[in-house]
C-alpha cells in the first residue's frame, strides 16, 4: 500500500479560514449564512447555526410572508446591481446581503436577522398585531413564545452591524475562490474586536459553572488559553460566581415588561463586565445574569471577599444607573485558590432567592441564615414523597416534601422553565390523587387545575413560581380535607375567569349568584375567599388591568378605553385610575407605555 498524501498547505489554510468564519457564525452570531443562486433562486446553507425559530417563522405561520419576500427580492437585486455588501432593515431586524464576485455575477450571500436595538413592549405589541391581527397578551403563550424568540436574536450596535457587513464581504470573496492573505486576519480581527466584545460566548460561562452536569470543566485551567484571553476577556481563573436579577420596573409590570427588561439587563451586564475587567457574564434563564469573577492573587480571604464585593457593587451601580432599576445579587462561596465553580454557582442561586425574599440587595452565601448543603435526594424521589404524603393525608409530611423540593430547585440551578415543567408535572400527579380520594366531580377538578396551573404558567421569576406552587399545594391540601368546598370553589372560580376574560360586561350580583346556585350573601363570601377581593373591587381591578394594556398601545382615546373596559365614562375612568395608580392615565402612558 502506498502512503496517504498529507494535506497541502493551501488545504490546511482553507480549513483555518473556514474555522474562523464558522466560529463567528455559530458561536457568536448564531445565524445561518446562505448562498443564493440568482438564476433559479436556490438557497444553499454554507454555515449552520443552532436550529431555533426566527421571527419570519411566525409570519409564515400566520400567512404574512409576502412583504418579507418582496423585501428580500428587492435587496438581493440591489446587492447584485451595486456589487457591494449591504445591511438592510425590515422593521427592527437587520439582514445582510453580499454579491459573490464571479464572471457570471449570478450568486449572493444572505445572513440574518439581528437586532439593531432593544425592542420595547410597545414594539412587540405592534408587530404582533401586524402579523396576527390580534392584541398581544401576557396570558397568550404564543405571544410570549414570539417575544422570547425575538429577544433571542443577537443585538449589535452600529459598529457591530458594520462589522457584520464587512464579514459578509470577506466571506463572499473567499467563496468566490479568492485566497488573499488578508481574508483570515481581517476575519479574526472582526471576531476579537467586534463580535466577542458585543455578544456573549454561548457556552463558556455555562461550561465553567457546570449548569449541565454532563458538560462541565473538570478542573482549573493550568493557564488561561489564548482564545479565552482574547474572546472572553479573562486572564486568570474565576474563583466566585454571582447571580444577578433586576427588580420589577414598576408595580404592575407583566411578563412582557419583565422579559424585555431581563434581556436588556443581560446585555448591559455583559458589556459592563467587559469594561470592569476580570469578569465574564452570561444569561441566567430569561430573568437574570450569571457573573464569574476573581480577586487579585495573593490577597487574604477577607481582602479577596472585600474586593469581590466592591467589584459587584460597582457593577450593580452601573446597571442601576443605565436601566433605572434596582438589582438583586446572590454570591456563592469565594475560594482564593480557585475552588469549585459549580458549587459556587448553586450557592449563588440560593443566595439570590434569599435576596429576593428578604429585600436585601446583596447576599453572600456564607451570610445566608440557615444555609444548607444541597439535598442529595433526586427530583423523582421528592415527587414520590409528595405523592405518599398526599395519599396519607399528612399535611406535615406534605409541607416537608414541598420544602425539600423547593430547596432542590433553588440549589440545583434549574431555572424557571425547567422548574415550571417539574412543578406542573407534580401538580397533575397530585390532582390525580386528589380526584380519586376526594370524590369531587371531574368538571370541578378541571376548573381547579386550570386555575392552579394558570398561576404557575404566568409566573416569570423563579421566586414567583415557587410562591405559586406553595399556594397551589396549600389549596389542594385544604380541598382534600373538604371536598364540598372544592366543588363550590370551582363554580366561583369559573365566574372569576369570566370576569378576567370580559371585565367590561355589566356584571350583576343576582345573576352571578343564580349562576353558581348560591344566595347572594353566600356567593359574595365565597367570591372573596376564592378571588382574594370582594366582587366590586375585583371587577375594578380586572377593568384597570385591561386599561393598562390599552394605554400601552397608545392609539385609543380615553373615552374609547373607558368604553372598552366597562367604565361609565372617561371622567369616571380617570378618577378610578388615578386613585389606583397614583398618576392620571395619560401620564402613565408617557412614563410606562413607551418603556
Amino acid at each position: 500500500m502506498g502512503r496517504s498524501k498529507s494535506p497541502s498547505a493551501a488545504y490546511l489554510d482553507d480549513l483555518k479560514t473556514f474555522s474562523v468564519f464558522q466560529t463567528i457564525f455559530n458561536n457568536y452570531l448564531g445565524r445561518k449564512c446562505h448562498y443564493v443562486s440568482h438564476g433559479d433562486w436556490t438557497w444553499t446553507v454554507l454555515f449552520f447555526a443552532k436550529q431555533n425559530p426566527e421571527p419570519w417563522h411566525f409570519e409564515q405561520y400566520y400567512g404574512k410572508t409576502a412583504q418579507r419576500g418582496e423585501y428580500v427580492r428587492v435587496n438581493a437585486q440591489r446587492a447584485l446591481r451595486e456589487k457591494r455588501p449591504l445591511a438592510t432593515r425590515f422593521g427592527h431586524f437587520v439582514d445582510f446581503f453580499a454579491p459573490v464576485p464571479s464572471s457570471g455575477g449570478d450568486g449572493l450571500l444572505f445572513s440574518g436577522s439581528v437586532l439593531g436595538k432593544h425592542p420595547t413592549p410597545s414594539d412587540f405589541r405592534l408587530y404582533w398585531k401586524e402579523v396576527t391581527g390580534t392584541e398581544g397578551s401576557d396570558l397568550n403563550p404564543d405571544f410570549l413564545y414570539f417575544v422570547r424568540t425575538v429577544l433571542g436574536q443577537p443585538i449589535l450596535d452600529a459598529d457591530g452591524i458594520e462589522g457584520y457587513t464587512q464579514l459578509m464581504g470577506l466571506l463572499a470573496r473567499w467563496v468566490s475562490g479568492d485566497r488573499g492573505k488578508d481574508i483570515r486576519p481581517q476575519a479574526e480581527g472582526l471576531l476579537k474586536e467586534v463580535f466577542a466584545p458585543q455578544i456573549p460566548h454561548p457556552t463558556w460561562v455555562d461550561w465553567m459553572v457546570g449548569s449541565d452536569k454532563f458538560y462541565v470543566k473538570p478542573d482549573r485551567y493550568p493557564s488561561m488559553p489564548q482564545w479565552v484571553r482574547e474572546e472572553i476577556g479573562i486572564t486568570r481563573n474565576p474563583t466566585v460566581v454571582a447571580a444577578l436579577m433586576p427588580q420589577k420596573p414598576f408595580r404592575n409590570a407583566g411578563a412582557l415588561d419583565i422579559l424585555c427588561l431581563a434581556r436588556r439587563f443581560q446585555h448591559e451586564c455583559f458589556l459592563a463586565c467587559r469594561k470592569i475587567g476580570e469578569a465574564a457574564s452570561g444569561p441566567l434563564g430569561d430573568y437574570g445574569a450569571v457573573v464569574l469573577s476573581s480577586a487579585k492573587p495573593g490577597l487574604s480571604p477577607v481582602q479577596a471577599r472585600l474586593e469581590v464585593r466592591e467589584r459587584l457593587q460597582e457593577l450593580c451601580r452601573n446597571l442601576g444607573r443605565t436601566l433605572q432599576v434596582g438589582v438583586r445579587v446572590g454570591i456563592g462561596s469565594l475560594s482564593v485558590e480557585g475552588g469549585s465553580l459549580p458549587q459556587s454557582y448553586r450557592e449563588a442561586l440560593f443566595s439570590l432567592n434569599h435576596s429576593v425574599e428578604t429585600g436585601k440587595d446583596l447576599v453572600f452565601f456564607e451570610d445566608s441564615p440557615g444555609r444548607v448543603s444541597p439535598p442529595g435526594t433526586g427530583i423523582l424521589s421528592l415527587i414520590r414523597s409528595f405523592s405518599d404524603a398526599l395519599s396519607c393525608s399528612s399535611p406535615a409530611r406534605l409541607t416537608l416534601a414541598r420544602e425539600a423540593l423547593v430547596r432542590k430547585l433553588l440549589y440545583g440551578g434549574y431555572g424557571p422553565e425547567v422548574s415550571r415543567a417539574y412543578l406542573v408535572s407534580i401538580l397533575h400527579l397530585l390532582v390525580e390523587r386528589f380526584e380519586r380520594r376526594s370524590g369531587v366531580d371531574p368538571a370541578s377538578t378541571r376548573a381547579l387545575v386550570d386555575k392552579l396551573q394558570g398561576r404557575l404558567e404566568s409566573a416569570v421569576l423563579l421566586p414567583d413560581l415557587i410562591a405559586a406552587f406553595r399556594e397551589a399545594l396549600d389549596a389542594l391540601t385544604h380541598y382534600q380535607e373538604s371536598p364540598r368546598e372544592a366543588s363550590t370553589a370551582a363554580r366561583v372560580e369559573g365566574v372569576v375567569m369570566e370576569i378576567d376574560r370580559d371585565p367590561e360586561r355589566p356584571w350583576q350580583l343576582l345573576k352571578l349568584s343564580r349562576q353558581t346556585g348560591m344566595s347572594p350573601p353566600t356567593f359574595l363570601k365565597w367570591f372573596q375567599k376564592v378571588a382574594g377581593l370582594p366582587l366590586g373591587p375585583y371587577i375594578r381591578k380586572a377593568r384597570l388591568a385591561k386599561a393598562h394594556a390599552l394605554l400601552k398601545e397608545g392609539n385609543l382615546t380615553l373615552e374609547r378605553i373607558a368604553q372598552e373596559c366597562g367604565f361609565s365614562s372617561a371622567s369616571s375612568f380617570i378618577q378610578i385610575f388615578r386613585r389606583a395608580q397614583g398618576i392620571p392615565p395619560r401620564r402613565y402612558h408617557r412614563v410606562v407605555g413607551k418603556n
